[in-house]
C-alpha cells in the first residue's frame, strides 16, 4: 500500500512510508506480559521498544533531507535508529527485524512449534 501510495503522491513532492516498529511496551502490552508467549514461548517485553522510540524516528524521518529516497518503503524503527543515531528513552538500541540474531530467534521458535523434537 505504501508503494502504491508513493508512486501516486511523488508528483506532489510527499513522502509516503510504512513504518514497522518491534514490539511496544504499550499500557496493554506491560499489564498482560506475564501472558506473552510465541509459540509457547515467553516473550520478555521488558525488551520491547517503549512508544517514544517510534516519536524519535518519525522526528529523525522529518529531519531528513532525503527522506524521498524512502518513498513507498517499509521501515522500521530500529533501522532508523541506526541510520539516524537515537536511542531509546531507557538508554537501549533496538535490533531490526532484519537482523540475524532476532531472524535466528523466531526461526527457532517457529521450528521448535512445528516440530516438538527441535533441540
Amino acid at each position: 500500500m505504501s508503494e502504491m501510495c508513493g508512486k501516486e503522491l511523488k508528483k506532489h513532492s510527499v513522502t509516503c512510508l510504512s513504518l514497522w516498529p518491534g514490539l511496544v511496551q504499550t499500557e496493554n502490552i506491560i499489564a498482560a506480559k506475564d501472558k506473552f508467549k510465541l509459540n509457547g514461548i515467553k516473550i520478555d517485553v521488558s525488551q520491547g521498544e517503549t512508544v517514544e522510540y517510534a516519536g524519535r524516528a518519525i522526528v529523525g524521518l522529518m529531519n531528513d533531507k532525503n527522506v524521498q529516497g524512502k518513498n513507498g518503503k517499509t521501515v522500521t524503527t530500529a533501522d532508523l535508529g541506526a541510520e539516524y543515531g537515537f536511542i531509546d528513552v531507557d538508554g537501549r538500541t533496538h535490533h531490526s527485524i532484519r537482523c540475524v540474531k532476532v531472524t535466528v530467534w523466531y526461526e527457532i521458535s517457529l521450528a521448535r512449534f512445528s516440530n516438538p523434537w527441535f533441540y
